[in-house]
């Protein structure tokens, strides 16, 4: 769960970095907030990039972590709406390419491509933060057009999936090696590999959600 730590600062960072952009955004007229904001965003990335000892709580890495926190609330506040065109659909597929090919080219075994950043190896990141962003704008235009209940509910269950998926993958690789299977280990990267075990681990987690949620539900937030 040490995405949970990561995140609470991240949420710290970003709350600081609006509290001084609407200070000054008060205090100077020709301030613009959505400049100001993108402006502190990067910086607080750079500091994430130059820091190459693990923090505490994975500080370090909220610091790079904080400029997607960032880009969300820009597009709140900014009412950005997807028109619902070709030039979107190209756009989506666009970014779709980039994701595949550029996640694929980096092929980071169980490591988050931020965690890279601690070895120094800037340019990772920067392809990082590329199909990060590319794979993000991908999702919102396709929610856009793609009315369903089951990205709703995959939505409003992500942080048990984030929570459970690595223990189930490893549970999985488990059961393969013991009766001699080893279909992770001996199958290269790629999409197939990627979908089947999405398929796999989605529909092991939907009993588990449906178990949590009805006896457990404080355990992801829930009063009931």
């Amino acid at each position: 769960l040490w995405f949970l730590t990561c995140l609470f600062i991240t949420e710290i960072i970003f709350y600081l970095i609006l509290k001084i952009v609407y200070l000054l955004s008060n205090k100077y007229v020709f301030f613009n907030i959505n400049s100001s904001i993108l402006i502190f965003l990067i910086f607080s990335a750079l500091i994430g990039l130059n820091i190459t000892t693990k923090f505490p709580f994975n500080a370090n890495l909220s610091f790079i972590a904080v400029i997607f926190l960032g880009c969300g609330y820009l597009f709140k506040i900014n009412k950005i709406k997807i028109p619902k065109n070709s030039n979107s659909l190209l756009v989506m597929f666009v970014c779709l390419l980039i994701g595949l090919l550029i996640g694929y080219s980096l092929n980071v075994k169980h490591q988050l491509y931020l965690d890279i950043a601690l070895n120094g190896d800037v340019i990772r990141v920067l392809l990082g933060y590329t199909t990060a962003i590319a794979s993000i704008i991908f999702t919102i235009i396709f929610s856009s057009f793609m009315k369903s209940k089951v990205l709703v509910y995959l939505g409003q269950n992500t942080l048990f999936i984030m929570s459970t998926h690595l223990i189930i993958f490893w549970a999985m690789q488990s059961i393969e090696m013991y009766f001699g299977w080893d279909f992770y280990n001996n199958t290269p990267p790629g999409i197939i590999k990627s979908l089947v075990y999405t398929i796999i681990c989605l529909a092991i987690s939907y009993p588990l959600i449906k178990f949590t949620n009805r006896f457990f539900p404080i355990l992801v937030g829930r009063t009931k």
